[in-house]
């Protein structure tokens, strides 16, 4: 009897790489992702209590951490990332005998997959008054109740990354990233062009590997994933979704797809989001409440992507300004800058294409279902 999990990443894998899949381990393919799927059950068991016992007290008394959460990935999710693990083999032949051996001699997915469980920590200010009326720093706080549980040998620090976008910065200051790094920890730091803006970390416990993320609101780390699934080639799970709010995001995803094929308009785009996420992250500096009514407008877009590109915004208006002139001019507008003259291509922006469309707008994907 196969298993649900065994058949969906059979079949997809299959149509992915068929004359590998066929000639390479179809039989033992489908033998041992049954045993994986039984495994994976197994495992999510011990890292609920692992969650229970270990990570929660992490938060213990913080009247600012607003939810400490489990975040379990779905059986469609465990199988698309077992298939994109798998199809690794063919792509990056060096790392073949790596990924046979875990999942064919292994433990299948629980080693394969490092976020098939995970927990996440969402806080609602960047400080709180501890019970001696300090101000204590949250993230702080949260680091060090985590390095004093690696001390205790209760769990083991893997990885750490910390996401932020252009022109602010993430959850993770200096001073914790040196704290971190003379306790033979590294923080990984990352720019993001869409602006996401979250610490992630692989922790061990008791020999499970579990994904921890921090961050302040979930508005938009919930909801904009819609975009990082579509950018990824992600199934969209509309499970959870009305007729009507199907309907709207299907609208949302056609309007994104459009702009994925105009490199301008996608830069655009994604200029809008790291604005919207530099906002939660400012009302999280100063310990405010987001809200959607501050929250930039896709209307803007256009206007503030030029306003952050000076140079790009003054070939643009020289642009315009010819065409208003009647002066004959093609896409290639020239700008002397300094000693040297600058070739801007402005074949895919003009402002009827990349005025966003309103269904991008944070206001409507922020009423989606997560």
């Amino acid at each position: 009897m196969i298993s649900s999990l065994g058949k969906i990443v059979y079949s997809t894998a299959k149509k992915s790489q068929p004359t590998a899949i066929e000639s390479a381990f179809k039989h033992e393919f489908i033998r041992h992702t049954e045993k994986a799927a039984q495994n994976l059950d197994q495992d999510m068991v011990k890292r609920q209590e692992i969650f229970s016992s270990v990570l929660s007290p992490l938060v213990k008394g913080l009247e600012n951490v607003t939810e400490m959460i489990q975040r379990l990935k779905g059986k469609n999710g465990i199988s698309e990332k077992m298939v994109r693990k798998i199809n690794g083999i063919f792509n990056e032949p060096n790392k073949a005998d790596q990924i046979f051996d875990k999942f064919l001699v292994g433990k299948g997915a629980a080693e394969l997959i490092d976020d098939g469980f995970g927990a996440r920590i969402k806080i609602n200010s960047k400080t709180f008054t501890n019970k001696k009326g300090e101000t204590v720093d949250t993230i702080d706080e949260i680091f060090g109740r985590i390095l004093k549980g690696q001390k205790k040998g209760k769990l083991q620090i893997k990885e750490i990354e910390s996401y932020h976008g252009k022109g602010f910065s993430g959850y993770i200051n200096e001073d914790l990233k040196n704290t971190l790094a003379l306790n033979d920890t590294k923080v990984f730091s990352k720019t993001k062009d869409a602006g996401y803006t979250r610490v992630n970390m692989i922790l061990e416990i008791d020999g499970k590997r579990i994904e921890l993320q921090i961050g302040g609101s979930d508005l938009l780390g919930n909801k904009e994933h819609i975009f990082h699934n579509i950018r990824e080639n992600k199934k969209i799970d509309f499970s959870k979704y009305t007729d009507q709010e199907k309907e709207t995001a299907n609208k949302l995803i056609q309007s994104y797809k459009k702009i994925l094929t105009n490199t301008e308009g996608k830069k655009v785009f994604e200029s809008y989001l790291n604005d919207c996420w530099k906002y939660d992250k400012e009302c999280f500096d100063k310990g405010v409440a987001m809200n959607l009514d501050g929250m930039p407008k896709v209307q803007d877009a256009f206007k503030n992507f030029l306003n952050g590109n000076p140079q790009l915004k003054k070939a643009y208006r020289k642009y315009i300004t010819n065409i208003k002139q009647n002066i004959p001019t093609n896409r290639i507008v020239k700008i002397k800058e300094g000693d040297k003259i600058i070739q801007y291509n402005l074949e895919n922006l003009n402002h009827s294409k990349n005025k966003m469309n309103p269904i991008l707008d944070i206001r409507v994907f922020a009423n989606l279902p997560a």
